[in-house]
């Protein structure tokens, strides 16, 4: 089993915990989302379709709103498939990364949903897995070059004992 620099993974296991508070700030304190109080969307492609419809066919979405909804999913969960396999410690396949992403992004749906912070959106949860899977094939075909970019953050952050 390969497994990573210990500095590699310290700097992962420490990015991991900010994304997630960025991310915790992002999914539920930036906006007012009572008014989505129990809706829910179990239609693949439906809201997905909709946007590029409305944006693309009846302007009734500025390109910022049809921006953040496809391509902000999409971004949110890259960074989880990156630097999931370094917060493990060991190389994992792309499928179990995709699948981990795939729960991770279900349960932050049903957080939302019965929070009454966001609505459950089977789309969300797509656009979400189809990020986990583009942060994972990073991860794992570019697996050098990401462990020698976290050695060099866990060097700034002082997580390592190396001199140089």
């Amino acid at each position: 089993m390969h497994s990573f620099p210990k500095s590699s993974i310290k700097a992962a296991r420490l990015l991991f915990i900010l994304y997630l508070l960025i991310l915790l700030y992002i999914l539920f304190l930036t906006q007012n989302r009572s008014d989505t109080f129990g809706e829910y969307n179990l239609i693949p492609f439906r809201n997905i379709l909709m946007f590029f419809r409305y944006y693309f066919v009846y302007h009734e979405f500025t390109f910022l709103e049809w921006f953040e909804n496809i391509f902000g999913n999409i971004l949110l969960l890259v960074p989880f498939g990156v630097l999931l396999p370094f917060v493990c410690g060991r190389r994992m396949p792309l499928v179990l990364i995709v699948l981990l992403a795939a729960l991770f992004s279900i349960v932050v749906e049903a957080v939302q949903y019965f929070s009454g912070l966001g609505e459950l959106d089977i789309d969300d949860v797509l656009l979400n897995l189809f990020g986990g899977f583009i942060g994972g094939s990073i991860a794992c075909r570019a697996e050098r070059a990401v462990s020698r970019l976290l050695d060099r953050c866990a060097k700034l952050f002082s997580l390592t004992n190396d001199p140089d």
